[in-house]
């Protein structure tokens, strides 16, 4: 598990301690400056409060937007619903799209990589 885990990049605090697992020669002082939490901790407010700002952002444009629009699809259907809903339904389905048109994509990464691996007689774990 530590081994495995020394493999990555990683940042943190949980971070620093596995790779002085992995380096049981060195000293085990914490190599952070001590400067560098206040800005932490400040960035982090930081980043809360920009999302607190975006959700109200995007509230109020919800609240403000709840009249009904009417679809208009072939063959005389029809889909009334609140144009927020509408707006957000179809930022879905394009996310949706998105994500499935990537996942074609990794999944033929990953076939050429096995055959590769085969071909190549390279173990499957990670260097």
């Amino acid at each position: 598990m530590i081994e495995r885990s020394c493999r990555f990049f990683m940042q943190g605090e949980r971070a620093r301690r596995l790779r002085a697992r992995c380096r049981p020669g060195l000293s085990n002082a914490p190599d952070v400056n001590p400067s560098s939490f206040p800005e932490k901790l400040i960035m982090r407010y930081l980043i809360w409060f920009l999302r607190i700002v975006l959700f109200l952002l995007l509230l109020g444009f919800a609240v403000r937007n709840v009249e009904p629009v009417t679809l208009y699809y072939y063959f005389g259907y029809e889909w009334t619903a609140p144009l927020v809903l509408v707006i957000l339904f179809f930022f879905a389905l394009g996310v949706a799209l998105g994500a499935a048109g990537c996942v074609a994509i990794v999944f033929r990464q990953r076939r050429q990589l096995a055959s590769y691996r085969r071909k190549y007689d390279v173990p499957d774990a990670h260097l």
